[in-house]
């Protein structure tokens, strides 16, 4: 037990971890989309509807 023990606590850290993460890196993932990759976005629609029509 003293060997597993150790183990699954560090695999429920590590998923526990491994979550916040994720919701972390999707909030700044988010965050930049709309600050500063918006208007570039804005940009390329704009362009790609320009070439298009």
């Amino acid at each position: 037990m003293k060997i597993i023990s150790p183990f699954h606590l560090f695999t429920k850290i590590y998923s526990v971890m491994q979550i916040a993460w994720e919701n972390h890196f999707r909030k700044t993932l988010l965050e930049c989309l709309l600050n500063s990759c918006s208007p570039l976005l804005i940009r390329v629609v704009v362009n790609s509807i320009l070439t298009f029509t």
